[in-house]
């Protein structure tokens, strides 16, 4: 049951991603309680769905970061879902140890 749960989550994050997500919207996609979704991803993932949810989208970032160069830091946090652009670079800092910016250089030298 877990995995079945798991998939719908996920599915409807990746299909989404670039929206506002709310537990409530995961909770529809999978069908279950908030607290059933919380411990299936806790159990099976190690995270809750929301961190999943943000390691998705700055991971979707760095790959946009490294193939579009004309794409601005900005664009590319809309793109993915973030509420700003630095709410992105907390978050992508958080990952990654360095701000987008420093992250695209690096992509491209």
């Amino acid at each position: 049951m877990g995995d079945i749960i798991i998939g719908r989550a996920l599915a409807y994050m990746e299909a989404n991603y670039m929206e506002k997500i709310s537990i409530s919207d995961l909770e529809t996609a999978a069908g279950v309680s908030r607290f059933a979704l919380s411990r299936a991803f806790r159990r099976h993932v190690g995270v809750s769905p929301i961190c999943w949810l943000w390691t998705y989208r700055v991971q979707i970032a760095a790959g946009l970061l490294g193939k579009e160069p004309l794409w601005s830091c900005s664009a590319i946090a809309y793109q993915c879902g973030f509420e700003s652009p630095a709410h992105f670079s907390r978050k992508f800092r958080m990952y990654f140890g360095r701000p987008p910016g420093m992250y695209r250089l690096a992509c491209h030298s």
